[in-house]
């Protein structure tokens, strides 16, 4: 198994490359715009074909490179949500596509990983018992939107 994390300054956002080297294939995970040059340098130089470009939520801070990716490599491109991390054991390891400096997310660390169990322990968002007081934190004290946000928005869902 081959992991790679990109943790890239403008914009702030993290993406991922992780392939398997047996069937020489690999995925790309919140590439990019900009990048995607990189990143299929990075599969050459590894030896591995990109089958799939995966966005895991919709940006609203920059252009995802996931659609341009599939059509440069031929790769599938996969919108994804994780709505069953809490239910995941504790000791499972995740990592964010944001990182401090974002302007996602409130109070994001620099750490470049994560578990599911620190987490649960230090993530204040994680800590509602019910939905309407997670929306209620979720949805006050909002940063402001980044600028180019609306177009940004826009382009990451295809219109």
């Amino acid at each position: 198994m081959l992991f790679r994390q990109y943790l890239h300054t403008n914009p702030v956002a993290a993406s991922y490359f992780f392939g398997c080297g047996s069937p020489s294939q690999g995925v790309v995970v919140d590439p990019l715009e900009d990048q995607v040059n990189f990143y299929v340098e990075e599969a050459e130089k590894l030896g591995m074909n990109i089958v799939y470009a995966i966005d895991t939520h919709l940006h609203a801070d920059h252009v995802s490179g996931a659609r341009k990716l599939a059509e440069k490599t031929g790769a599938k491109d996969l919108y994804q949500s994780l709505q069953k991390i809490t239910q995941l054991e504790d000791h499972i390891e995740v990592y964010p596509g944001a990182f401090s400096g974002s302007v996602c997310g409130r109070g994001l660390s620099g750490k470049p990983s994560s578990t599911i169990g620190f987490e649960k322990r230090h993530n204040e968002a994680m800590k509602f018992d019910n939905e309407k007081e997670f929306v209620e934190f979720m949805t006050s004290n909002v940063p402001p939107q980044p600028e180019g946000f609306k177009e940004m928005r826009k382009t990451n869902q295809g219109k």
